[in-house]
């Protein structure tokens, strides 16, 4: 009998033990929700070099942009900690998961991370302000890109450096030019028109949003001046194509790589698209301004780079945040930027890269784009842009086709927002 019980109790600890074991072991292993499609390819090549590199297993699940985002929200908000990693699309998605995640200052006090190798511009898409009033760093980035004024450098010799320049240059290369416009936004009733419309608001020394994200502040003074500039280039100056009130952004890439505009501010990859042989006659006539153009009277130095992108932070509810903290600083650290820019396409966000040789090699504007990217800021932030995106679309819109005077336009999207944010 004795040796039956002193069986058993050996079963018991040796059960307890495996137990232990196996739950210790699930713990070490990460679960992350990720994108699909390019940011997508990337993450999964960075999962595997990290797996190899520090021994930690990873599961990766990738999601549709659409439903990443709403199963975070669903798998966060139940307070699961099934969830170790957190993906962001900046401002954009911080306002509603931040308070679901880590603010990351402990664990770089902790290691001894050295924030400064990646971009500050970049950094500042993914600081939020918390309920108390502190401002906290919820996420290292990993894939960020922003606006660049391209051009045609065969036609343009020196680049604008206000919008008062770029108008005259625009109307000089119209005029001189028989069938080409001086200048190509994307002008449909689309997000990607709101885009190719910010760097002109905030050049101008306007904004979206007050700084309490309470209010919109774009009917203002100097909200009216850049929005009446914008709709000029089309109506009044004629120096857009008539067509780009059709255009996203694949039709202002077309428009320049078909020689029908000289200039745009927009993404800055697309110069690559541009330069193509393959795809332009006019492939290595384009290049990149140091710098995004400003009002001369707004009391700028140079212009606003409108910056979004993704980052990687950990979950409030993961047990294990030391791990997911390993996996966000290797991501984000110069080594992982520069393998993942090179072998992966990846836009970078550690400084050195954009002056790393090898990486030059593939993208010789990275140093320009360093400079355009260190002036950059956030898309406005909020969990409500989304809303307000498709409002100041529609509303522009109505103004770019003569339907609405910019005052009216403005009035009314004041007053639309207005009822979003409440």
């Amino acid at each position: 009998m004795y040796s039956q019980r002193r069986t058993s109790v050996v079963a018991v600890v040796v059960l307890l033990f495996v137990l232990t074991f196996t739950m210790c072991a699930s713990a070490a292993k990460l679960r992350i929700f990720g994108g699909t499609g390019a940011s997508g390819r990337a993450w999964s090549a960075v999962v595997e070099k990290f797996q190899k590199d520090t021994g930690i297993e990873v599961e990766l699940l990738q999601f549709p942009y659409a439903e990443l985002r709403e199963k975070l929200l669903f798998e966060l908000s139940t307070g699961s900690s099934s969830l170790d990693v957190v993906i962001v699309d900046d401002l954009i998605w911080l306002a509603d998961l931040y308070k679901f995640m880590e603010p990351l200052e402990p664990f770089i006090e902790k290691t001894g991370y050295d924030l400064s190798q990646n971009l500050e511009s970049m950094v500042n898409l993914f600081k939020w302000t918390d309920d108390n009033g502190d401002e906290h760093i919820y996420a290292l980035p990993a894939r960020v890109g922003g606006r660049a004024l391209i051009y045609r450098k065969d036609l343009i010799p020196e680049p604008p450096r206000t919008f008062e320049e770029l108008l005259e240059i625009a109307i000089d290369i119209t005029k001189n030019n028989p069938g080409m416009y001086g200048y190509v936004a994307s002008m449909s009733q689309h997000t990607d028109m709101v885009a190719d419309y910010l760097p002109f608001l905030r050049g101008f020394g306007a904004d979206v949003f007050s700084e309490d994200l309470t209010r919109p502040i774009f009917n203002s003074p100097e909200g009216l001046a850049a929005t009446q500039f914008f709709v000029d280039l089309y109506q009044k100056y004629e120096v857009v194509p008539k067509g780009a009130v059709t255009y996203n952004h694949d039709g202002t890439i077309l428009a320049m790589q078909q020689g029908l505009a000289a200039m745009t501010i927009s993404y800055s990859p697309y110069i690559h698209e541009m330069n193509d042989p393959e795809k332009s006659p006019y492939a290595g006539t384009f290049a990149m301004a140091p710098y995004i153009p400003y009002a001369k009277d707004s009391g700028l130095e140079t212009g606003v780079s409108t910056l979004s992108g993704w980052g990687f932070g950990i979950s409030k509810f993961s047990h294990n945040k030391d791990l997911a903290w390993e996996f966000v600083q290797y991501v984000a650290k110069t080594e992982t930027q520069l393998w993942l820019a090179i072998e992966h396409g990846n836009a970078p966000t550690a400084k050195a890269v954009f002056s790393n040789p090898e990486y030059l090699a593939i993208d010789p504007f990275a140093e320009t784009v360093l400079e355009v990217y260190a002036h950059g800021a956030p898309r406005p932030a909020g969990n409500k842009w989304v809303q307000v995106e498709d409002v100041l679309a529609a509303e522009i819109s109505a103004a770019l086709a003569g339907e609405k005077t910019v005052e009216q336009a403005l009035q009314d999207a004041e007053q639309r927002v207005l009822r979003i944010l409440r």
